[in-house]
């Protein structure tokens, strides 16, 4: 019989299981199993808390998204910045960025009814905003002196203006403007290395009710019905013309029958991390989950950003410490997946004071899929990393989306 393996002793024969050798190899095997367990159990494991998160929204999907042409929409009105900032953009040479369709039809005005300016003049503070957005939008990735702290041209660089610019071309007229989707749920099947191969799944879903959202993350290693471990990252809170502003990070890490549950809280200008401490969470902070539906949104609304070499930046709260990450488009890839090629825009993370067990999350957007992301890697080293693939079309709850809420007041 195929499978079945004896041995004869004395005329009779003996199953291989009831050999002390057979023995032997099982208990070494089970062992080393148990210590990468262990030792991924500690790569993946946050700061704890016995504290479990709130009950969470449901939807019911009853449709799937189909590939089809990326949304038109119309882009995002550049805020405007503090005087301070206005005056030193007013220094910045007009061609560090290319002027917006503002601003020519403003320049084409005044050049009609008066002389052309001064060269040295100073240009007017609508026009200087407009100038930082962009330029901020443009700017590389900085860094950093050998102390970790920022260099002299990052720290000139205005917070406020963070790829606020509008680019010409951006959208069509009379586009209408960005649509918060009803919920969706993303299926990614997995696959990594960690001193072997790791296989997987994993889920990213996106539920709304009003102006509030959630976010949730879930990453199991091993058949979904016996997994060996499984992370869950759940974010919480409100819908804004900025885009997502979190309340609440939950982080629920299981391995075997153990588990360890991170919080985040946000409040007015401060985060209480994991660790109990109180930190400053400037404006625009995300959490390790808004953070990929905050950059679908700004994709969607920033067209100017789809360009290779630019870059996205935004405070990120992590369960141990908040600092500002900068993500750069470095392609435009055609990724082959289960659902035929797509085409997505590859980004890739760096963190404003890098550490050596930082955990590094590249993503793939899809203007196919509603700028959806259809491929994560996340990534520790060259020999440590899980790489998520969309394997299936998103799926949605029945619905109609609604718009962006005006002056930040729910829709």
């Amino acid at each position: 019989m195929v499978g079945s393996v004896a041995l004869t002793f004395g005329g009779r024969p003996r199953p291989a299981w009831r050999r002390p050798a057979w023995w032997a190899v099982l208990v070494l095997v089970v062992l080393a199993h148990a210590g990468v367990v262990r030792q991924a159990g500690q790569w993946l494991a946050p700061v704890g808390s016995g504290e479990s998160e709130p009950p969470r929204m449901q939807a019911v999907y009853t449709r799937r998204i189909e590939l089809q042409a990326p949304p038109a929409v119309a882009p995002r009105a550049a805020a405007p910045a503090p005087r301070g900032q206005q005056r030193a953009a007013a220094r910045v040479p007009a061609r560090a960025a290319p002027a917006s369709a503002a601003e020519v039809a403003q320049a084409a005005s005044a050049q009609a009814a008066s002389a052309p300016a001064e060269p040295d003049a100073p240009r007017d503070e609508e026009g200087a905003s407009a100038a930082t957005a962009e330029e901020h939008a443009t700017a590389h990735v900085p860094g950093e002196t050998p102390g970790g702290g920022e260099t002299q041209a990052q720290a000139q660089v205005p917070e406020t203006a963070t790829g606020a610019a509008q680019s010409p071309g951006a959208a069509a007229a009379g586009a209408p403007a960005f649509e918060w989707p009803v919920s969706t749920r993303l299926s990614y099947t997995m696959q990594g290395y960690y001193r072997g191969e790791v296989r997987g799944s994993a889920q990213v879903e996106w539920l709304r009710e009003g102006s509030r959202y959630e976010v949730h993350v879930e990453v199991i290693v091993g058949p979904r019905a016996a997994s060996l471990m499984g992370r869950r990252m759940s974010s919480r809170g409100e819908i804004t013309p900025a885009g997502l502003v979190p309340r609440r990070y939950d982080e629920d890490t299981r391995l075997g029958f153990a588990h360890r549950h991170a919080i985040i809280e946000f409040g007015a200008g401060r985060a209480r991390l994991a660790s109990g401490r109180d930190v400053e969470a400037p404006p625009g902070v995300q959490d390790a989950a808004s953070q990929f539906v905050q950059l679908t949104y700004r994709l969607t609304v920033e067209p100017q950003l789809l360009q290779v070499g630019r870059v996205i930046d935004f405070p990120l709260a992590l369960p141990k410490r908040l600092d500002r990450w900068y993500y750069e488009v470095v392609a435009l890839e055609t990724l082959a997946t289960p659902l035929g090629p797509v085409e997505a825009y590859h980004l890739v993370p760096r963190r404003e004071f890098p550490t050596r067990d930082a955990l590094l999350a590249e993503m793939w957007f899809a203007p196919q899929l509603q700028y959806l992301p259809v491929r994560i890697r996340i990534r520790q080293d060259a020999d440590t990393y899980i790489d998520l693939m969309i394997d299936r079309l998103p799926e949605q709850a029945a619905g109609v989306p609604a718009p962006t809420p005006p002056s930040g007041k729910p829709p």
